[in-house]
């Protein structure tokens, strides 16, 4: 659901969404044009209504696999929902990686001698970043830090634990 779209506005549908859809076989019988009409405020209704139809039918008999090759070949599962699902659902130790978690690394490492960090970077870093145990309280406090603090357009450096060594924060014009 966060595809492409702000976690207030998935935070909005979400509980009617679990409330008609609880479970993958509920999803596996869904009516697509009910399915669409919650889900049409998150935009690419029409593309996330056939995933979420398709998981639902794909997983219905066994429930969503906690094996990494099988997760990974249901549809819009890439590396981020693979990760995710794998922490946060079944509790794993894994490091996740989407557009705010990048933000927070590029802007923190940003003097670290690298001029360009490319997405296997990232997923390098993340790995390296991620706390022996408790993977699943790292990752939602980055979510989270990267939603409230270090946010993409106006970010508050000055309220930033990290802002005494973030390169960001060193390189600012006012800084």
């Amino acid at each position: 659901m966060l595809k492409q779209t702000r976690s207030p506005t998935v935070h909005r549908i979400y509980q009617e969404f679990i409330e008609e859809y609880p479970t993958v076989e509920a999803l596996a019988e869904a009516d697509r044009e009910e399915l669409i009409e919650i889900i049409q405020p998150l935009g690419l209704y029409n593309y996330r209504a056939d995933a979420f139809i398709e998981i639902g039918e794909r997983t219905a008999d066994g429930g969503l696999p906690e094996d990494e090759d099988l997760l990974s070949d249901l549809p819009q599962v890439g590396p981020y929902v693979l990760n995710a699902t794998l922490c946060f659902g079944f509790g794993e130790e894994r490091p996740i990686m989407d557009t705010n978690v990048e933000r927070i690394y590029s802007r923190v490492f940003q003097n670290s001698g690298v001029d360009e960090f490319d997405e296997g970077d990232f997923w390098e870093l993340a790995e390296c970043m991620l706390p022996e145990r408790e993977a699943r309280q790292y990752n939602l406090g980055l979510l989270d830090f990267g939603y409230s603090i270090c946010t993409h357009s106006s970010p508050s450096c000055d309220e930033c634990f990290a802002s005494e060594y973030c390169g960001y924060y060193q390189n600012r014009d006012d800084g």
